[in-house]
């Protein structure tokens, strides 16, 4: 949390500095912004180092809506499944497959016909972490509007993987 309050001060600071309260949706950073409407670059700087110097604590409800979206992440997990290009790699019996008990079922898309599997996205084994991994990508999400949105975050996330796993050549279908 605190990590992620550091990058939301820094984020704030930086658009206190720029001025332009078209960039954020957030009620609130609007009317910091809308209040420093008509303030000369070194006014907005000197003020972006006041918010820096003294910003504000974080609260019980920011502190909660974290904890609550652990909460929910960690019952979503169990519900995922896999679809994989490799029927045969013994270890992925084990971890998917129910300890050895489960079923491979074999899928064929016919790019003509509408079929679901068609939305299936291979896996991306990078040994870089996703985007969802920096603080600073999480503010910048939370304040401004611009192109990357929690959707694109979450999209990353789901079909990103080490390298590691790579003998897996997953495929996924991510949806709610």
């Amino acid at each position: 949390m605190a990590e992620l309050s550091a990058a939301l001060v820094e984020e704030m600071a930086d658009l206190i500095v720029t001025g332009d309260p078209q960039v954020t949706a957030r009620p609130e950073a609007r009317a910091i912004l809308a209040s420093l409407d008509g303030a000369s670059l070194a006014q907005r700087q000197r003020r972006a180092d006041r918010f820096r110097k003294d910003p504000p604590r974080t609260t019980v409800g920011q502190i909660e809506s974290l904890t609550e979206l652990r909460r929910r992440w960690r019952a979503i997990v169990p519900t995922l499944r896999v679809l994989s290009e490799s029927r045969d790699v013994t270890s992925m019996w084990n971890h998917y497959a129910d300890s050895y008990r489960g079923a491979v079922l074999q899928f064929e898309t016919v790019d003509e016909l509408d079929s679901v599997w068609l939305l299936a996205r291979p896996i991306v084994y990078q040994a870089d972490p996703p985007a969802i991994a920096d603080a600073r990508t999480w503010a910048r999400c939370m304040l401004r509007t611009d192109e990357r949105t929690y959707l694109d975050l979450f999209t990353e996330y789901q079909y990103t993987k080490t390298p590691d796993w790579a003998y897996e050549r997953e495929w996924r279908i991510a949806t709610f």
